[in-house]
């Protein structure tokens, strides 16, 4: 169970330089190389949160309490079953949507942390929304999330970091063998690709059936 300060140790040992000063950065480096690690491989690493929230009549928005990172799903109930809304845009809203009554939510979009309905509800109802939480910086005591088997990928990132801080002149090879040469055009590779590859292998594929169906 690895924390900030054995990854700090590690990295230290790894680019030989236990100075104060370069500790400094390299704990900012693993923070953010965790942070990035987290945000692309959060859905297989920490798994979902509920909440349900009562929407009022009139209202078109809702706010959840949870602080989370992504929502996955947003459910409306005025009755005995929840319909999962699709995901629109607010340049639908008020394309389409902006002069419609009062009624049961058909959609709903992202305002900041409130989630807004394409239509007000004309019932009071309940909103399911489901998501992944924000987690906590790495730091003090908090236990990292990331499994002691891809303590590698961390490491790589973190010396990456420190080297292109320091303008080492091989900072760009840890970053290849990091998170792969095209990273910044969208691709990614190295060992975050091994990493996420690996995660998602324990996850179910979605199949189409014959004709898409």
């Amino acid at each position: 169970m690895s924390t900030l300060a054995s990854y700090t140790i590690l990295v230290q040992n790894e680019v030989d330089d236990t100075s104060l000063r370069a500790k400094s950065v390299i704990e900012r480096a693993v923070k953010d190389t965790y942070q990035e690690i987290v945000r692309l491989t959060g859905k297989n690493l920490i798994g979902t949160v509920e909440e349900d929230i009562t929407a009022t009549i009139g209202q078109r928005y809702v706010s959840p309490t949870t602080a989370f990172q992504d929502i996955t799903n947003v459910l409306w109930k005025h009755s005995d079953n929840y319909n999962k809304l699709p995901r629109v845009t607010e340049e639908d809203y008020y394309a389409e949507k902006v002069n419609r009554d009062n009624g049961d939510p058909t959609g709903f979009y992202l305002n900041g942390t409130d989630i807004y309905f394409d239509l007000a509800p004309s019932v009071a109802g309940t909103v399911k929304v489901s998501g992944l939480v924000v987690q906590d910086e790495l730091v003090g005591s908090v236990v990292s999330v990331v499994p002691d088997r891809f303590t590698q990928v961390v490491l790589l990132g973190s010396i990456a970091r420190f080297k292109a801080y320091e303008g080492v002149q091989d900072a760009n090879e840890y970053f290849k063998m990091y998170r792969g040469p095209y990273f910044e055009q969208g691709r990614i590779g190295g060992a975050l690709k091994t990493m996420i590859d690996e995660l998602g292998s324990h996850q179910p594929i979605n199949k189409p059936n014959l004709w898409g169906k």
